[in-house]
């Protein structure tokens, strides 16, 4: 399945107006522009418990916030890993929540091949003086062991771009690993249980992150 990829036919970042005025909450004066890619489990264990349904729902809460100069990238991991849509100009949200919505759980964890290919992807999209981000939402520990995915995690400090973790309903052990993880990335560990509140702790994230004042 080749990935959507939602581009403006605008080679440059459109005239907003006031940046204060338009983006209250997320203000171009105060935030960096963000290159957000998402690289989400969508193994057969996320079908339990709501996994998955919760957070579609905290990224659909994300995307409210950001403005046309950020980027998204939407990946997905099982078996395979698969590119479902990249940005670059001209957020648009409406594909970005439908690519989204369209995520199905199925299959085995193979998360370090996947914390490969995010990390292309969001050098590819690289965004100078921004904040690059990689977010890795899983409920489970990689198959494989932890110590490809903790190499990755430092090729992607070496090269300014954080790892960050979403743990949906993780148990102590998958927590333990995954902190691990973003420790050698320069990010955090979101622990994701409830609706509302995981939203809230992933926006707080970006802006932390995005921050001029950081």
């Amino acid at each position: 399945k080749e990935p959507i990829v939602a581009v403006s036919e605008a080679s440059t970042i459109p005239e907003i107006g006031n940046p204060v005025e338009e983006y209250p909450e997320f203000s171009l004066n105060e935030y960096k522009p963000n290159n957000l890619v998402f690289l989400v489990d969508v193994s057969t264990s996320m079908k339990k418990d709501g996994k998955l349904d919760l957070l579609k729902s905290s990224m659909i809460d994300l995307l409210d916030l950001l403005r046309p100069v950020d980027r998204f990238a939407l990946i997905s991991y099982s078996s395979d890993t698969h590119i479902i849509i990249e940005t670059s100009s001209n957020l648009d949200k409406a594909a970005c929540i439908e690519a989204i919505r369209s995520l199905e759980a199925g299959g085995n964890t193979a998360g370090a091949r996947a914390v490969k290919k995010a990390r292309e992807v969001a050098l590819e999209q690289f965004i100078e003086d921004g904040n690059n981000e990689v977010f890795l939402a899983t409920d489970g520990a990689f198959n494989e062991g932890v110590e490809k995915a903790l190499r990755e995690s430092r090729k992607m400090d070496r090269n300014d771009v954080r790892l960050s973790v979403l743990g949906i309903k993780c148990g102590p052990f998958t927590t333990k690993q995954m902190k691990q993880l973003v420790s050698e990335g320069r990010g955090g560990f979101i622990p994701v249980v409830s609706e509302g509140e995981a939203g809230d702790q992933l926006i707080k994230q970006i802006k932390k992150n995005s921050s001029y004042s950081d």
